[in-house]
């Protein structure tokens, strides 16, 4: 939700760093744990050193390790689980592990990751969920389990550890589901001609619900607001195909501010808006920090700030929402937000970019756990398309992006005026990005990694993209820039796979130490460009 500054052309480097990679034939190629009263269960397991491998990643040749239990404790059952405790030692080249638990009880499960030795973080990944973490000794995970056992694997980088997985269940317990109550808006006093105020009959209407109803509104009306909205009802749903319609563009947002919200098939929509602006009474729709809200197939058009801004929220799911022009961010994801899913968004015509995702000091912890899968961009007037400005594991997949002002993906860290978290574990895989970097002023290229803050950035992976038409008159494609000499070098940047089709033929250049970052199988129209092997 920021301005973005330039960077220097390709050659302007004066402390000799500056790398230039061009087209060449391929044979010029020169490159703590807490043992909860509920159901626990706790493995020890040994990472050793070595190449981090995918996760399914043991050759047929190759035997997967096992666990050897050590010791372990009688099951005792209460009113609350299971307890118990399995201790066991894994020793393997490779440096993923993989553990199965006991038997388990469905219910919520956290998972506590504990571990000593040389390694600064591990991942934990549980597969049949769909859940994974990177991060220090104590790091967590939150998921909803069925009976049976789990499997879970542990992976590190080059490093040395004993891990302890603190797996906690907490069973479901058995209660028959409230009866869906529908309640209409009309009923209310809502009025939904387009012109009448509706504001403090939507208000009654939201009062009136109780924890599993449903507020429709009926479709094809258009209910006026003149107010901001802030729902603070938990464990409700409000749908319809209409639209709630704001006719003061500094008064115009919807605010999600309470937990297990779904918010289906309506339109927001904003008239008025000519100035950008940034306060959260601006933007389209907010889920404010709040948990489990769930937004489908909502629109959200013409707000003066962002469409759909997250700010806080936790275990979040945004599937199938269409934002269009908006005067700041499509979607903008922020102050610490976690576990969140955004998915098969569309983002048209955006005042910046059209999903981001900022972290900013101020904010005290970093945004993550957020996946974007098969967002769909086209055209903004500033800012890029997909962006990562400060965050931990983060992942874009299956990405469409056409004619974004700057780059169409830009990794990175800001310092001041904006003071950024930096990025650390971020991937982006698959897709397209056509007709990058449209406005001259803004030197990105179709791809930027910007390490700007004096966090290390570490772990960015960019691969399997296809790249037509970058601005022909763009410095490079595919950049990796330090802005300044006091810049501290990344660590562990990859880009693997790019298909690159027209544009400068300078398809990537970067100034920072060839040790910190990867280039392979990467070409420009059909021709190998001159690689960069991974030194970790």
């Amino acid at each position: 939700m920021h301005e973005q500054g330039a960077v220097p052309a390709c050659g302007t480097d004066t402390a000799g760093r500056v790398t230039l990679v061009k087209a060449t034939p391929s044979g010029d190629d020169t490159q703590g744990m807490n043992i909860l009263r509920t159901t626990v269960a706790a493995v020890a397991l040994t990472v050793a050193t070595g190449s981090t491998p995918a996760l399914a990643a043991t050759s047929p040749a190759e035997k997967p390790a096992k666990a050897k239990t050590v010791s372990g404790k009688a099951v005792s059952r209460t009113s609350t689980g299971v307890s118990t405790m399995l201790m066991g030692t894994v020793t393997s080249t490779s440096s993923t592990a993989t553990l199965r638990s006991i038997a388990l009880p469905a219910g919520t499960l956290t998972l506590t990751n504990s571990f000593s030795g040389s390694c600064r973080t591990l991942r934990v990944d549980v597969p049949s969920l769909g859940l994974s973490t990177t991060g220090p000794t104590g790091s967590k995970l939150v998921g909803q389990v069925p009976a049976g056992a789990l499997t879970v694997k542990v992976t590190g980088q080059k490093c040395n550890a004993t891990a302890f997985l603190g797996i906690t269940v907490t069973p479901t317990p058995a209660a028959a589901a409230p009866a869906a109550n529908v309640k209409n808006v009309l009923s209310y006093g809502a009025v939904g001609d387009g012109v009448t105020d509706d504001t403090a009959a939507i208000y009654r209407a939201i009062d009136a619900l109780a924890p599993g109803d449903t507020l429709q509104f009926p479709q094809g009306r258009t209910f006026v607001h003149k107010q901001i909205i802030k729902i603070l009802k938990s464990n409700i749903r409000l749908a319809g195909k209409a639209t709630l319609l704001a006719t003061d563009p500094m008064s115009s947002d919807v605010v999600i501010e309470s937990s297990n919200v779904t918010v289906e098939d309506l339109t927001f929509k904003t008239v008025g808006a000519t100035v950008r602006n940034s306060s959260i009474d601006q933007m389209g729709l907010t889920l404010g920090m709040s948990s489990g809200t769930v937004l489908r197939r909502v629109t959200v058009d013409g707000p003066s700030a962002a469409g759909i801004f997250v700010v806080g929220a936790r275990d979040f799911l945004i599937e199938d929402a269409v934002v269009q022009n908006s005067l700041s961010d499509g979607i903008h994801v922020t102050h610490a937000s976690q576990n969140g899913r955004i998915v098969r968004p569309t983002i048209r015509n955006s005042g910046d970019d059209g999903v981001g995702i900022v972290s900013y000091l101020n904010d005290g912890a970093p945004v993550r756990n957020v996946t974007v899968t098969s967002p769909r961009f086209y055209g903004n007037t500033w800012g890029r398309a997909f962006s990562v400005v400060g965050g931990e594991d983060i992942s874009y997949t299956d990405v469409y992006a056409e004619r974004s002002a700057g780059a169409a993906v830009y990794i990175g860290a800001e310092g001041a005026p904006w003071n950024t978290f930096t990025a650390k574990r971020v991937t982006v895989s698959g897709g397209t990005l056509v007709g990058s970097n449209t406005v001259a002023s803004v030197d990105h290229g179709a791809i930027l990694v910007l390490p700007g803050s004096k966090d290390r950035l570490e772990d960015v992976t960019i691969k399997n993209l296809l790249i037509k038409d970058t601005r022909a008159t763009a410095s490079r494609q595919v950049g990796l820039y330090l802005p300044d000499e006091d810049a501290v070098a990344p660590a562990r940047v990859s880009f693997l796979g790019l298909t690159v089709e027209g544009g400068n033929e300078i398809v990537f250049w970067t100034n920072a130490p060839r040790t910190s970052y990867a280039l392979t199988g990467t070409t420009w129209n059909r021709t190998a460009v001159a690689g960069n092997e991974a030194s970790w």
